[in-house]
């Protein structure tokens, strides 16, 4: 208080008036905690304050001090005996403030009922609270508070309403109270006893126009519970009801909360399975080669949606016939997940039986429609074609998919759209469509996603007829099927999966066309670490760039066997889209590889343990490269960059 009235007779005017005030309040509070009411220390606290403030302490200053100093404490006392004055009620008001305050931070309904009865003994001087808890017509003590030396013993009793008495008025939302205990009711007197309290305040606590429970006030002494302890009571009650009602709505929101993403996280375990099974016959249905044939190439690739719950049916397939014919298929089922992965394997097997002994590709539509209308597996488009390489001739039959682009004469172009997707009539009669071909001819077939991914088909399709006349232009087309997804959906969200099959002839089988332009130092590759064929066919690819453009007698070995590593290292890691790189730009050939999987540790040595399989494959590339780096993505995922110990030829 010294420190207050020093700092007030600085601040000159009200200042001293204000802090009187504030260190009254806060003496009030002080006594209200120490159970003292103001009546009993006001005379010695008067006397002890005279003498301090107006004795001792202006003695203690200097003469020219002493006067201004003695009427900055009689204006700070004003304001402090103005709040003495209030007497205890101005800190019960002020204490109440602080309750409602504390009560609203509580976290739990059972902290809330604390705070109440703690509050209720500070403020209203009883000797022992209850916070009662009615369940089932069942009063339960949630939370008790008791004065030590008034009330050392509280019982936490559980009783029921029948036990009432004339206590029942609670439940209809009554404030009972007992000031004289002869006049008490039997039933209740006996409660009462129970409690070992001669007065007893039971104010309800209403929650949804029903009895939640009570706050209960007992005093050891038979005294009268005056009107403003009531209201004091009443009010407490009140706040005590109203956080509950907040503590409730927050605990059904929180298990309302809790249910949903227990149901979130069943669903994505469920939909995680699916989604292995899916990708598991996905890619037991990819094949894992396709037929080597003279004057002929088949570059194939099967690219998922970059949304992984939306694994689909599309695929590619290429055999050959007991006739010596070339059978291949493309096609993709309606729907995507498990079901549309069954559906594409029943499909693709039905193709292939259906296949063996036909006539035309019409025929082996007709027969696959049939399966699917008897079996009711659904929708689905496909086109399947026989070449013959002998006659130089292909013939395909198309059930509703999207029209094929045929390459000849240097120009690319769309053939005629397909008929009725299999499932929809019990029968089909699909339109077939007879070519042929020279050593300069290409066809590219795919399934919807390449075309569909801004939604507009029309403006798809001429992306990527334009993506295949690039292709001629630059006269390249090795990795055909890599580039062409990634020219046509540059820089667009991947939405559904992609099958692409690309066959060439004669030249164009060779990786040439008819344009002379140089090659690329830098070329790159999108596709799913686990189509083995496209992995297979990139790392192939990757080799022959080496030869092209490292000096001659260069280690191309080594490259492959670190180029494999690396690759191999995706498939265990990182199943899923894989981005790689090969630049021969610079001095040295840098290989690059990123992904989306789990990560790695990238080991300084190989494993203690010699029957251990996992971390050698990097520690080989380490070992044999000139350089390895991994970094690991914020957004997860992996980035391995290597310089191969090489070195480029000039420019």
């Amino acid at each position: 208080m010294y420190d207050e009235l020093r700092e007030a007779m600085a601040g000159g005017g009200l200042a001293p008036l204000e802090a009187g005030e504030a260190a009254g309040l806060k003496s009030l509070r002080w006594f209200a905690s120490q159970r003292v009411r103001v009546a009993q220390v006001a005379p010695s606290l008067q006397q002890a304050r005279n003498e301090f403030f107006f004795g001792t302490m202006p003695a203690m200053l200097p003469p020219g001090l002493r006067e201004p100093a003695i009427r900055a404490t009689a204006t700070f006392f004003t304001g402090y005996l103005r709040a003495l004055n209030q007497g205890d009620a101005a800190a019960i008001y002020a204490m109440i403030g602080t309750t409602v305050r504390a009560l609203e931070s509580a976290s739990s309904a059972s902290a809330v009922a604390r705070l109440g009865v703690d509050a209720a003994l500070a403020l209203l001087k009883f000797d022992a609270a209850w916070c009662f808890r009615r369940e089932r017509n069942r009063w339960t003590p949630i939370a008790v508070a008791a004065d030590p030396v008034y009330a050392p013993e509280a019982p936490a009793r559980i009783f029921g309403d029948g036990d009432l008495g004339e206590l029942s008025a609670l439940v209809g939302g009554k404030t009972v109270v007992y000031p004289d205990h002869e006049e008490t009711p039997v039933a209740a007197l006996a409660l009462l006893r129970s409690f070992k309290m001669d007065t007893m305040l039971w104010v309800p606590i209403i929650f949804e126009d029903a009895c939640w429970g009570a706050l209960a006030l007992g005093r050891t002494a038979a005294t009268i519970v005056g009107e403003e302890e009531r209201a004091i009571a009443e009010i407490l009650a009140a706040q005590i009801a109203a956080n509950v009602r907040a503590r409730a709505a927050l605990d059904q929101l929180q298990t309302a909360n809790d249910a949903l993403q227990q149901a979130q996280v069943r669903l994505r375990l469920d939909l995680n399975r699916q989604r292995e099974i899916a990708n598991a016959l996905q890619q037991a249905f990819i094949p894992k080669a396709l037929p080597t044939v003279p004057d002929l190439s088949f570059d194939a690739l099967y690219s998922p949606a970059e949304d992984d719950a939306r694994v689909g049916g599309d695929w590619y397939d290429v055999f050959t016939l007991p006739s010596g014919l070339i059978c291949f298929s493309v096609g993709d089922i309606a729907g995507h997940g498990l079901d549309a992965a069954v559906t594409m394997g029943l499909i693709r097997q039905a193709l292939y039986a259906s296949a063996i002994d036909a006539r035309d590709p019409a025929e082996v539509l007709h027969k696959v429609n049939r399966i699917v209308d008897l079996q009711q597996t659904g929708l689905a488009t496909a086109i399947v074609g026989f070449i013959d390489s002998t006659a130089r001739t292909i013939v395909y039959a198309n059930a509703g998919h999207p029209p094929p682009i045929v390459v000849r004469k240097d120009r690319a172009a769309y053939m005629p759209i397909g008929g009725i997707p299999l499932g929809v009539l019990p029968v089909i009669e699909p339109a077939m469509q007879r070519l042929e071909y020279d050593d300069r001819s290409a066809f590219v077939f795919y399934t919807d996603g390449l075309i569909e991914f801004t939604h507009d088909v029309l403006h798809g399709q001429k992306v990527l007829l334009a993506a295949v006349q690039s292709l001629i232009d630059q006269g390249d087309w090795r990795n055909a099927a890599t580039v062409l997804r990634a020219r046509t959906v540059e820089g667009e969200r991947h939405r559904d999966d992609v099958a692409i099959l690309v066959i060439r002839t004669g030249a164009m089988a060779l990786g040439g066309g008819s344009s002379s332009q140089a090659l690329p130092r830098f070329l790159s590759w999108d596709f799913d670490s686990r189509d083995a064929l496209t992995a297979r066919a990139a790392r192939a690819q990757m080799i022959e760039h080496l030869r092209e453009f490292t000096e001659p007698g260069s280690d191309i070995s080594t490259a492959e066997l670190i180029l494999g590593e690396l690759l191999a290292n995706t498939v265990e890691h990182a199943p899923g889209r894989v981005h790689v790189s090969l630049d021969c730009t610079g001095d040295e050939p840098v290989a690059f590889v990123m992904d989306n999987g789990r990560g790695f540790r990238l080991r300084a040595k190989l494993p203690d343990d010699p029957l251990q399989e996992g971390g050698r494959g990097l520690y080989l590339v380490s070992t044999l490269a000139k350089h390895l780096r991994v970094r690991y993505r914020l957004e997860g995922g992996t980035e391995i960059t290597t310089i191969l110990p090489m070195a480029c030829r000039g420019k």
